[in-house]
């Protein structure tokens, strides 16, 4: 009987169904080598096939979903603000009189930004009348050199409820401010806008932009060196609304609908119906 070498001593291999051999060493080095006859098994092959047809087919089914989300995105952008200073709007608190703290409107946060930075009017909105209502700014824009022809804007009540129960609070400050707006009768159903004119020339208020004194009337076109803006006076005896605005555009043989709304929620305008008068000064004078 003949010895085995040394390299034969020290080799060990592990077989399996004849399509792969395991060699190892005890020097450390370990080789795999691979069957020929691997990829000749069909199941293999099928597999294989299989997996890269999924492979492709999902890529193509997800650059086509990309493509449609890019090419059917509105092509103008909209910044929307309930313009709520405490100058010349007035609020409705969920609240009698008595629970009302008005301590804070010695702060500059509330006298400079308004109703909604007021804690204690938490849970509130802005109020309305069939004369003077809660109003939005609306700036719109388009995302590229190509003009966007804006047709209309409609404003549709998303929600209703009884008028909120509670104290009415508004603020003398000097001169009445006035404006271009588009009155809207929140109790009409759809929503009846009717355009207006009654900004005054040169009349500005501090932290709003200044609009053109002249009435709106569609259509406007916007693009992205060109942008158009748009003051909404909502008015309501009966509700506590919860609304938003359709933006109806057409561009480049497209047209299509906007949905606007107070960064990802309704707008909210409330009747004062139901609420105590009330004005602030040093203290709170209820009729």
């Amino acid at each position: 009987m003949s010895s085995k070498s040394k390299h034969d001593r020290n080799r060990t291999d592990v077989s399996g169904d004849g399509n792969f051999v395991v060699s190892s060493h005890v020097g450390g080095d370990l080789h795999v080598r691979v069957g020929r006859h691997w990829f000749q098994n069909k199941k293999v092959r099928v597999s294989v096939a299989i997996g890269t047809a999924a492979l492709l087919i999902g890529g193509a089914i997800f650059a086509y979903l990309q493509y449609r989300k890019d090419s059917t995105a509105a092509p103008l952008t909209v910044a929307a603000d309930a313009v709520t200073p405490t100058c010349g709007t007035a609020w409705v608190v969920p609240k009698s009189p008595d629970q009302i703290d008005i301590s804070q409107f010695t702060a500059s946060v509330v006298m400079q930004r308004g109703w909604r930075d007021w804690s204690a009017g938490a849970d509130g909105a802005a109020a309305a009348n069939n004369i003077s209502g809660a109003h939005v700014q609306f700036t719109i824009q388009g995302r590229s050199a190509t003009q966007v022809v804006l047709t209309d804007m409609k404003v549709r009540v998303v929600e209703r409820n009884p008028p909120i129960t509670g104290t009415f609070v508004s603020r003398e400050c000097g001169d009445q401010w006035a404006w271009r707006w588009m009155n809207v009768d929140l109790d009409a159903e759809p929503p009846k806008s009717v355009p207006t004119n009654a900004l005054e020339p040169g009349a500005t208020i501090a932290g709003v932009a200044d609009f053109e004194s002249k009435p709106i009337r569609f259509p406007y076109r916007v693009a992205e060196s060109e942008a158009e803006t748009f003051m909404f006076n909502a008015l309501t005896l009966k509700c506590d609304c919860r609304w938003v605005v359709d933006v109806y555009w057409s561009s480049a043989g497209e047209s299509g609908v906007l949905t606007v709304d107070d960064h990802g929620k309704p707008f909210r305008t409330t009747s004062d119906a139901n609420a105590v008068k009330c004005r602030i000064r040093n203290e709170l004078l209820c009729e």
